[in-house]
């Protein structure tokens, strides 16, 4: 009997299960996952950095983008022919600036960017001289003779004539004492400012009642007075560059070329740089 219900005995099966490891987590997915995460975000702060710098750093990193290896150059275009931007902290548009990148300038951008720079510095001094001659007691009698405009010359202020003289007396080369007053005015601001200066003398399409003396004379003597004014009042001999005399040639009112206010003076201050002299040359 015995024999017979071991018979009968269900046989007892052992199922071994094997905890299954979570090697998810160990394995490299999630790695790849988050360095796209990473390189995104590095481009969308770059991008944002980018968008708020000025226009030179802009140009400077899309002409490293465009030409990374100079061969711009190499194929007979003059890019980046001997001009590096370098801009490293503490230099370049933004002064004190780190952590910008140092590429190549084509010769045309750094011109460019010399010119934009340049002119900015003149509408400030443009500023200054505007505020400077509005300080002058007469100044309120003479406004509408005086003009202070940022052009695509350069910074050009001219004194102009009235009918009965105003600057200088009629038909004299000497300047007037209003005349001294306001060319000393804007050589307290002008000698400060260490710009070179072109300084011209034009005057109406009327014969000067002479004889021999004509208007270039007095156009061209006129803009030399001017100019030893100003060199009495802090102008540089080394900043004026040129003295010219143009008498009727250039009128300011071409439909009346006999507009006392053709009679004027004109001080330039070029917004061209001035080119590099070759070695021994004498300043001029």
């Amino acid at each position: 009997m015995a024999d017979r219900g071991a018979a009968h005995k269900p046989t007892l099966i052992i199922v071994k299960k094997r905890r299954a490891h979570h090697e998810g987590h160990h394995g490299g997915a999630w790695k790849v996952a988050y360095a796209d995460f990473v390189t995104a975000m590095m481009a969308f702060f770059m991008v944002m950095w980018l968008v708020n710098q000025n226009q030179d750093v802009k140009q400077a990193v899309g002409g490293y983008f465009r030409d990374p290896l100079g061969t711009e150059d190499r194929a007979g275009t003059k890019a980046s022919e001997g001009s590096a931007g370098v801009l490293a902290a503490g230099q370049g548009p933004i002064e004190g600036q780190p952590g910008l990148l140092e590429v190549p300038l084509a010769k045309g951008q750094d011109a460019d960017r010399a010119r934009r720079e340049k002119k900015r510095d003149l509408d400030r001094l443009a500023q200054e001289i505007r505020q400077k001659l509005a300080s002058l007691p007469e100044f309120e009698t003479i406004r509408h003779l005086v003009d202070v405009q940022l052009t695509d010359e350069g910074l050009r202020i001219e004194l102009m004539e009235s009918e009965e003289g105003t600057f200088f007396e009629r038909g004299s080369r000497e300047p007037s004492e209003i005349g001294e007053r306001v060319l000393r005015a804007l050589a307290t601001t002008l000698g400060a400012s260490a710009h070179r200066l072109v300084i011209e003398g034009h005057t109406d399409s009327l014969a000067y009642a002479g004889g021999a003396y004509s208007n270039w004379d007095l156009s061209t003597d006129r803009a030399n007075a001017a100019r030893k004014v100003l060199a009495g009042g802090g102008v540089t001999p080394d900043q004026v560059k040129e003295i010219r005399g143009y008498a009727a040639e250039r009128p300011r009112f071409h439909e009346r070329p006999e507009d006392p206010r053709n009679r004027r003076i004109s001080v330039l201050l070029p917004t061209a740089p001035e080119p590099a002299q070759p070695p021994g040359t004498p300043a001029g």
